[in-house]
């Protein structure tokens, strides 16, 4: 039953990133020692719709 839930939000979020021009990633993982599972869920924008950073960002990162 977990795993339905987990695929159902994973399919709604999809949808949800898509109108945003993003794309999710859900993958398992065990943990550090492999005691327990989880998922990790990763949202990152797509090339097409990122922006570069601005003059004044990278500056910001500089110092």
């Amino acid at each position: 039953m977990f795993e339905l839930a987990i695929v159902k939000l994973h399919l709604g979020m999809m949808a949800a990133a898509k109108s945003a021009g993003s794309f999710v990633a859900l993958s398992p993982n065990n943990g550090p020692r492999g005691e327990e599972w989880y998922y990790e869920i990763w949202i990152a924008p797509t090339l097409r719709h990122s922006k570069p950073a601005s003059s004044a960002s990278n500056k910001f990162l500089e110092c």
